[in-house]
């Protein structure tokens, strides 16, 4: 996906919308199925996160019950944060640096896929091009307020979609990593 900051009312060169609200339907049919995986995916994702702090934090169904009423208050990236740092805080208060680069790793990954998530869920696709770009955001700088196009080509969704997937196998590969070396810590 490429991006193009425009000003707010401009649109980028080579954008055109198009000629009729049936061409615009059949495009938003063509993208949609890898939108709608994409969104599948990540919510799978936020659920293992959840599913994984829970499981660092808690002791019985009660405790379950209070961490899931956090959890469901707070953003996919706070998420992210409160479990890598929980699993930051395991690993050098049970000095199991080996773990440290796989961490930063995961945390890498899981931010990558938060700032997916926020690309697809915050894209009015209403707006699509013919060219498939579409304003995704707003952006503002020193230099002034801008509109963030991004073209969406389903080459580039398919890569996201196994981005997504992989992220998911990278978390709970680590969690498992990280139970494993607790389990075997002797008294």
């Amino acid at each position: 996906m490429s991006e193009i900051y425009e000003a707010p009312h401009n649109i980028p060169d080579g954008f055109e919308y198009f000629d009729s609200e049936e061409e615009l339907q059949r495009k938003l049919d063509q993208l949609a199925p890898f939108v709608g995986r994409v969104i599948i995916e990540l919510n799978s994702l936020e659920s293992l996160i959840d599913f994984a702090t829970k499981e660092i934090t808690s002791n019985s169904e009660g405790q379950d019950r209070f961490i899931y009423t956090f959890l469901s208050k707070m953003e996919f990236r706070d998420k992210v944060d409160v479990l890598t740092s929980l699993y930051g805080d395991i690993v050098e208060n049970f000095s199991f640096p080996d773990l440290r680069d796989p961490l930063k790793q995961l945390k890498t990954r899981l931010t990558t896929a938060c700032e997916k998530r926020n690309t697809y869920a915050h894209t009015d696709w209403s707006e699509i091009g013919k060219n498939n770009s579409v304003a995704t955001k707003y952006a503002a700088n020193r230099k002034g307020v801008f509109r963030v196009y991004r073209t969406f080509e389903i080459d580039d969704m398919e890569k996201d979609i196994e981005f997504i997937i992989e992220s998911s196998e990278a978390l709970e590969h680590f969690d498992e990593m990280l139970h494993d070396k607790i389990n075997n810590i002797e008294p």
